[in-house]
């Protein structure tokens, strides 16, 4: 990425913002390297230090598991059920304080799954990692006895860091791996 700006001061800062797709990285550090150059190319300053934790970032990323607590399978019977949706991580920062919080949604509409009173399933688990690569697990207690049969069902999960920010998500409506089934005659 490139930022052209003209400094008010000698001395000062310059964000320069890089984008891109980070799918698949996850656990992986990344360091940018910064280059200073003038209007004709010359280059000024140069920071290149791979070692500089100020230049590096790691890739956070999760999948996830759902599965009926009962006995293990992708399928859920009437009445109370319990749901538990094994997150897996890479990349966090252990021994900090996380926050896995997951929401079934209703595959057919896309919206969150509600309640007898109307409130969206959710679940969260506070967890402070030991290694930055490990699992978390998430689990959804809900009635499905007014659920329609067939109707399938995906935990939606979010990662947030101490600060409540958003550090991975894994929202994904077709995977199978964080879907179950309602089996309801």
């Amino acid at each position: 990425a490139t930022a052209e700006f003209a400094p008010e001061a000698s001395e000062g800062t310059q964000a320069v913002e890089l984008s891109f797709d980070s799918a698949g990285l996850g656990g992986h550090r990344l360091v940018v390297f910064e280059r200073l150059l003038d209007a004709q190319g010359t280059v000024l300053a140069v920071h290149e230090d791979i070692e500089d934790e100020g230049q590096s970032v790691t890739v956070v990323e999760i999948g996830t598991t759902l599965v009926d607590s009962s006995d293990g399978d992708h399928t859920v019977d009437n009445g109370t059920v319990r749901l538990v949706d094994t997150v897996e991580y890479k990349g966090l920062v252990a021994g900090e304080a996380y926050t896995a919080h997951g929401t079934v949604v209703d595959k057919a509409t896309g919206m969150p799954l509600e309640d007898a009173e109307g409130n969206p399933v959710t679940a969260t688990a506070e967890f402070t990692p030991e290694a930055s690569d490990g699992t978390v697990e998430v689990a959804f207690e809900f009635d499905a006895s007014r659920i329609e049969e067939g109707a399938a069902l995906v935990a939606f999960e979010e990662v947030l860091d101490a600060s409540s920010n958003v550090v991975a998500a894994h929202q994904d409506i077709e995977d199978e791996g964080q879907t179950v089934v309602v089996d309801n005659p």
